[in-house]
C-alpha cells in the first residue's frame, strides 16, 4: 500500500530489479521491464495499491526464467 500524505498529487514511474543472479546468469525481476515503463499516479492525501499482472515475450530473450517452473511474486 502506498500513501501519499501530500496535498498534492505524486506521478513517478515503476522500475523492477533483479533481487539477484543465478549462477547462470538468468533474469527474473527486471524481465517485468519489459512490458514497462509503468507510470503510476497517486492523488493527494490517498493510498493505493498496485497489483501488475502481465504476459511478457521471452523467446527472444537469452537466459529466461522459465515460467513452467518460476513464478515471481
Amino acid at each position: 500500500m502506498l500513501h501519499n500524505r501530500n496535498c498534492k498529487d505524486v506521478s513517478f514511474e515503476l522500475e523492477f530489479l533483479d533481487s539477484y543472479f543465478m549462477e547462470d546468469g538468468v533474469r527474473m525481476e527486471s524481465l517485468m521491464n519489459l512490458a514497462g515503463p509503468y507510470r503510476i499516479t497517486i492523488e493527494a492525501n490517498s493510498k493505493k495499491s498496485i497489483h501488475l499482472k502481465e504476459l511478457i515475450e521471452l523467446s527472444d530473450i537469452p537466459k529466461h526464467i522459465d515460467g513452467e517452473k518460476t513464478r515471481i511474486f
